[in-house]
């Protein structure tokens, strides 16, 4: 099983992060960041690559195993690039991402644990190219979608 539940939150098996049992917001952007900041015991708004870990492409409605998710979209930590008024969500009804307006509200899923990097099968330790409009996680060196 891939995510193991624990007391206070479920373990992803396969990236070592902890992910809050329950569904925060929806919220802006702004409001997640800030409630964040007071940092209680650890927890934090996922970056874009965390979230798409989580995502399952082989299931919708919701695309993902992690318990108690909501098919709706989820803000990640990370700015978008193109506007810095926008930041990346992923719809977890398909499991896609795009940049969307940060005053919109969405819902937050909590994550704790080391920042983590998407790591590709094939070994490579280079930065992933997150690819938009839909986000993708494209490994550097062998190209494959993770």
């Amino acid at each position: 099983m891939r995510f193991e539940e624990k007391e206070d939150c479920h373990l992803d098996t396969q990236t070592g992060l902890e992910w809050s049992k329950d569904n925060l917001g929806p919220m802006t952007w702004q409001d997640a960041i800030d409630g964040f900041a007071k940092g209680k015991n650890g927890w934090r708004m996922p970056t874009i690559e965390e979230l798409l870990t989580i995502v399952d492409y082989t299931k919708y409605d919701p695309a993902t195993t992690l318990p108690n998710m909501v098919s709706s979209y989820y803000w990640s930590s990370t700015t978008y690039a193109r506007y810095t008024d926008g930041a990346w969500r992923v719809d977890f009804y398909y499991g896609y991402g795009h940049g969307y307006y940060k005053s919109n509200s969405r819902y937050v899923r909590a994550v704790r644990g080391e920042k983590q990097k998407s790591k590709c099968q094939c070994g490579s330790r280079r930065v992933p190219k997150i690819v938009a409009p839909v986000a993708a996680i494209i490994c550097p060196d062998c190209k494959k979608v993770k």
